[in-house]
């Protein structure tokens, strides 16, 4: 039972866990006693009436032992009779449908509780019979290694909880929350406002507009400054650090979700929200991933794309993967070699893996590399050249200086490249 669970029965009083008989009594008693009719105070009167309807109908009495005033309130605003059943019936809740968490916003308002009112979930509720706070979305970065290998994650977060030391009433012993008179605690106003027209004799148009009520800040309710609770000032929640550890499978990818369950914010009459880390593989200096298949760039040799290729390369899990090409095929800078079963594992069958393509990248010999014996070589090695001057009528020759050319396109570039900073 909660500390502010005696204010209703002291209101007509009776004890906590006074028969109905007696609850009935108690309000003809103080009902006589406080009637504006008969020079009671008119609120007091509205106090009085509050706690007998609220203690004489069995569900809203459970509602109110158990939460408190507030989250009884707002309970009975939000759900109807037959979930208000459901949630008391023997302190558990009915089975609901399985639905994966929809991922939201990163950020989520302690305060849209007391706007909206209580959510309901698509989950099923815990054990406690408490509606699930909304879920919480975290995007976490794994790097490629960490998403071929498998790994455990340690995390820390800040979370909100219930205020032990007020039970999550914001007020202090003795003291109960008000209800926002301005909001009706509701926690939002509805503005009207007439709609200009230039059109005489038109219809006249209002609009309307949803604001967070400014005298509660969108809580609905109102505590006094000097009785606030003195650990959570009156916002009933508190700061929490929590640990917890999450397990990215082989395989997994990016855009992967993984649900913590209840490790998130826990509203005040609500069970901890559930949390949805969102994965994010971070870029690797070497490999390129598309869904299941692997690439990486080998540099190879002229000598290697004419006569075979041998090349290493080191593999996400620390292994040394040899590819080997037959010695009679010529490859090219768009040439490839692939390696089937050495791509990433498949989620849930780590045995089965994608493919590694290999991308080659040809250098070529420097300039002056070679001697005119060794040209003279190649020219009788190499196939003939593409064209001949035989074949072409009276040409203008030009002796090409490369080194110049190679420097003056430098020297442009770097003119570009400065001219789109300046942008």
């Amino acid at each position: 039972m909660t500390r502010d669970s005696t204010c209703l029965y002291g209101l007509l009083g009776v004890q906590p866990g006074a028969p109905p008989e007696s609850i009935a009594a108690g309000w003809k008693q103080m009902a006589l006693k406080h009637h504006p009719d008969k020079g009671g105070d008119a609120e007091h009167f509205k106090k009085v009436r509050h706690a007998y309807e609220t203690l004489s109908d069995p569900i809203k009495r459970k509602i109110y032992d158990r939460f408190g005033a507030l989250v009884s309130r707002r309970v009975r605003r939000s759900l109807g009779k037959l979930e208000l059943l459901t949630l008391t019936w023997k302190g558990r809740a009915a089975p609901t449908e399985h639905r994966k968490p929809t991922a939201g916003p990163t950020q989520f308002s302690l305060f849209n509780l007391f706007r909206r009112g209580a959510q309901r979930t698509t989950k099923a509720s815990e054990p406690t019979g408490l509606p699930k706070s909304p879920s919480l979305t975290m995007h976490f970065g794994v790097t490629l290694e960490e998403m071929f290998n498998g790994t455990s994650k340690r995390i820390t977060m800040k979370r909100q909880i219930p205020c032990l030391a007020c039970n999550a009433t914001g007020c202090q012993p003795g003291f109960e929350q008000r209800e926002c008179l301005t909001c009706d605690g509701v926690g939002q106003r509805v503005t009207q406002r007439r709609v200009p027209s230039d059109v005489p004799g038109a219809v006249v148009q209002y609009e309307q507009k949803q604001m967070i009520c400014p005298t509660c800040d969108g809580m609905g309710i109102m505590i006094a400054h000097d009785q606030k609770c003195l650990a959570c000032k009156g916002h009933r929640m508190t700061p929490e650090k929590n640990n917890f550890v999450i397990d990215v499978a082989p395989g997994s990818r990016e855009g992967d979700e993984i649900v913590i369950e209840a490790v998130g914010d826990q509203l005040p009459g609500h069970s901890a929200a559930d949390l949805i880390v969102v994965l994010q593989q971070k870029p690797h200096a070497r490999f390129k991933r598309t869904r299941d298949d692997l690439a990486v760039v080998a540099k190879i040799s002229l000598l290697e794309a004419l006569t075979g290729i041998t090349v290493f390369i080191k593999h996400l899990d620390d292994r040394w993967v040899k590819v080997k090409s037959e010695p009679c095929l010529v490859y090219n800078t768009q040439s490839m070699l692939a390696v089937s079963g050495e791509g990433m594992p498949r989620k849930g069958s780590p045995l089965l893996r994608g493919t590694l393509f290999v991308l080659l990248e040809i250098e070529f010999p420097r300039d002056n590399s070679f001697t005119p014996k060794q040209i003279e070589i190649l020219k009788q090695v190499l196939p003939p050249l593409s064209t001949r001057s035989d074949d072409i009528p009276d040409p203008t020759e030009y002796a090409a200086d490369v080194t110049s050319i190679r420097m003056e396109r430098y020297a442009a570039r770097k003119k570009e490249g400065e001219d789109d900073d300046d942008e």
